[in-house]
């Protein structure tokens, strides 16, 4: 670095060459190209053992991953230890040559009750039509079906013979005949014994004044138009 002095109003005024400077002597001798080369290169070597340490992380729960499925098979029983080949007495669990003796079977004992029965009847009250049965949603009509049906429920509920089969009348319908009202039902009951459809009409022909009585007024119910089937 050099150097000149001038005079400026009798003062002192030092100056210098710009080619003299330490960057100028640096920048010659090409220590500033080194520093960036030097910097670029340790950002490259950063980069690359970021990339290695992923690479073995990955590698190292792949591994984890691996180990934790077969000890999962193993304790499920997939993998075993023995060769079935080479043990050939194992016998199956289930062997269909073995079969228990016919004799050990206990019987059957009788049914109680066999299928249920359903029957429908119907049966005739003389001289009872009227319009209000044909538009089956007035009062006189709803009041007229209650009672018929509480008749005859009280005939299934206190007969002897169709009591022990649960025996139960359901009234279904109220239809006008000409001068007279036919009265449609079905009886639901536990089949067994002889109960069939000739005792059912038998207990309803049975019972037929204690239902009279309890419909009220002269109804007169004509038993020969009780059918069930």
């Amino acid at each position: 670095m050099s150097y000149n002095h001038h005079n400026q109003s009798q003062g002192y005024v030092p100056s210098y060459n710009s080619q003299n400077t330490g960057a100028a002597y640096m920048a010659r001798r090409g220590w500033e190209n080194e520093s960036e080369r030097n910097t670029k290169i340790s950002f490259s070597s950063k980069s690359s053992s970021k990339r290695i340490y992923i690479t073995l992380f990955i590698m190292v729960v792949l591994l984890l991953i691996a180990a934790i499925v077969i000890i999962i098979l193993f304790a499920s029983g997939v993998f075993t230890g023995a060769d079935p080949l080479q043990n050939p007495t194992i016998s199956p669990i289930f062997n269909p040559t073995i079969r228990p003796p016919i004799n050990n079977i206990p019987p059957l004992g009788p049914p109680i009750f066999s299928q249920n029965q359903s029957y429908s009847g119907s049966f005739t009250i003389l001289r009872q039509a009227s319009e209000m049965f044909d538009m089956k949603n007035t009062n006189n009509y709803y009041l007229t079906f209650n009672r018929i049906q509480d008749g005859l429920d009280n005939i299934f509920v206190t007969s002897s013979l169709l009591r022990p089969y649960a025996a139960q009348a359901i009234l279904t319908d109220l239809q006008n005949r000409g001068n007279d009202l036919a009265v449609l039902f079905r009886v639901n009951m536990l089949g067994g014994g002889s109960i069939d459809q000739n005792t059912v009409a038998a207990v309803v022909r049975d019972n037929i004044n204690q239902l009279q009585n309890r419909l009220g007024g002269n109804i007169q119910i004509d038993p020969n138009t009780i059918f069930v089937f």
